[in-house]
């Protein structure tokens, strides 16, 4: 996408990837599904949307990794994702990079090592949200929420769920507590610990 234009993605929208598959943006961004018609990423593996896209029946199944991830780098502040399902990424399956966006009502899921990484994200809000079951690779690490480079967001009603870290902040991130943050079943919910107040 060129620098300043705006793709919006309408509630209903399916779009699977496979291998290398990604969506980079440079401009703003509007993902706009609604509570009964979600906008969903995920693998082209992923039978339970969209039906048997890669017309194999029941031979493959998908798994974390199986495709990249969504990408908001310079050019894409005030990009929205609102109501959205994301699954079977890679390595930040919702990937923020020097910019700041809104991710809302939104469901981060069964991702390979990180579900959300912030990259010197000073300002994003992650508000209503369900970030669960990280758990790859195996053995090793994983975080539902991976933040790096002075990331400082703004979390506020959101659930992180059976990942083996909940939220990771290096020496330099940290996390501007709205309420309403929820941890369950995580190995560990916040790292370092005491994280959040």
């Amino acid at each position: 996408m060129l620098s300043g234009n705006t793709l919006t993605i309408p509630a209903g929208t399916i779009l699977k990837f496979q291998n290398t598959g990604a969506l980079s943006t440079a401009g703003k961004t509007l993902v706009n599904g609604t509570a009964d018609s979600k906008v969903i990423f995920t693998s082209i593996k992923d039978d339970a949307y969209g039906g048997d896209t890669n017309a194999d029946g029941s031979v493959s199944v998908p798994q974390a990794g199986d495709w990249l991830n969504l990408t908001f780098a310079s050019g894409s502040s005030s990009s929205t994702i609102d109501n959205a399902l994301v699954r079977y990424g890679k390595n930040g399956a919702i990937k923020v990079d020097g910019v700041s966006i809104d991710i809302k009502n939104t469901t981060v899921e069964n991702n390979y090592s990180y579900g959300v990484w912030l990259n010197n994200s000073t300002s994003t809000i992650i508000s209503s949200s369900l970030i669960q079951d990280h758990q790859k690779p195996e053995p090793g690490s994983s975080y539902g929420l991976f933040l790096t480079a002075s990331s400082t967001p703004f979390i506020q009603n959101t659930n992180f769920k059976n990942n083996k870290t909940g939220i990771f902040a290096d020496g330099t991130s940290s996390v501007q507590n709205g309420g309403g943050i929820i941890f369950d079943g995580n190995t560990i919910n916040t790292t370092p610990a005491n994280l959040i107040p």
